[in-house]
């Protein structure tokens, strides 16, 4: 499995050193624990403080492996 988190820091919101934590807490991290999801696929759109798109997050689904297909 694996989480990609991709974020564009150029604007103007990121003058505030805070801005970055404050989007992973409330944008990313909320969202993970919310839908409590150990096989993933789930993903969303991140916004600076001002409201504008900013970036992007993942957890690709990835089917658990059976006896089967191991």
């Amino acid at each position: 499995m694996k989480f990609t988190l991709q974020i564009k820091m150029d604007n103007r919101a990121f003058e505030d050193p805070s801005e970055l934590a404050r989007i992973i807490k409330e944008q990313v991290l909320n969202r993970i624990d919310i839908s409590n999801n150990s096989f993933g696929g789930i993903d969303g759109k991140v916004r600076d403080i001002n409201g504008n798109a900013v970036g992007q997050w993942e957890i690709p689904f990835v089917p658990s492996k059976t006896k089967e297909n191991a």
